[in-house]
């Protein structure tokens, strides 16, 4: 879905993920503005954390994330069987500091497309396809990434939500790596939502563990 035209949202959240001997901590925001009735603008940076065991104690560092800037295409809207899509183009820039473990220092581009459909008022079904052309000299390590997800409003303004999701690079022999979240959204107030998951690996490869929670704010046109 798209925000409103001459509309606002900023989103602002917490993210945590373990994997292997590497914690990270991301304070990441993210500002969208609907410029007409089929077009969104978006952009999205933040703050990181790493903590990373060593063999002497522990390898501490923070600093600014990369920063993300993109667009969402409206495809169709929600008729019935067809679902509403989107086409969602995207540019990661490397602001974050790479040789700090904090980023990797090269300019990413992604292309995905996004389906919802709606069963009822209560259930949502969500997919998702995409492609993300890797900033390197390496074409091997491009990526493939797909998932699906689904919500279900178990009371008034909350929703229980779950997702499976997993990526493939080209070239590597380890395969697709899958992962899942479970959580729930919540409408706190018109116009402000707060949302909450974690999850885990569901293949080798992927995060022990991540956790997120954050707060959307839309803002109206006046």
């Amino acid at each position: 879905y798209l925000i409103d035209a001459q509309s606002l949202e900023v989103a602002a959240g917490l993210g945590f993920v373990h994997r292997d001997t590497v914690d990270r901590l991301g304070l990441p925001v993210d500002v969208a503005y609907g410029v007409t009735e089929v077009f969104e603008l978006a952009l999205g940076c933040g703050l990181i954390y790493r903590d990373r065991e060593v063999k002497d104690g522990n390898d501490q560092d923070a600093g600014l994330g990369d920063l993300t800037i993109s667009g969402k295409f409206r495809l169709t809207t929600l008729d019935g069987a067809r679902p509403a899509q989107s086409l969602t183009p995207s540019i990661k820039v490397p602001t974050a500091e790479a040789d700090r473990g904090l980023g990797t220092g090269e300019t990413d581009y992604d292309l995905t497309w996004r389906a919802s459909w709606e069963i009822g008022d209560v259930i949502g079904i969500h997919a998702n396809l995409g492609f993300t052309l890797v900033g390197t000299e390496d074409d091997f390590s491009d990526k493939l990434h797909y998932g699906v997800a689904a919500d279900i409003e178990v009371v008034e303004g909350v929703k229980a939500v779950g997702e499976l999701f997993a990526y493939d690079t080209f070239g590597d022999d380890v395969g697709e790596i899958w992962q899942y979240k479970v959580g729930a959204n919540w409408k706190m107030a018109p116009g402000l939502t707060m949302d909450a998951a974690a999850g885990s690996k569901v293949s080798e490869g992927g995060p022990d563990f991540t956790a997120t929670i954050g707060l959307t704010w839309k803002i109206p046109p006046k």
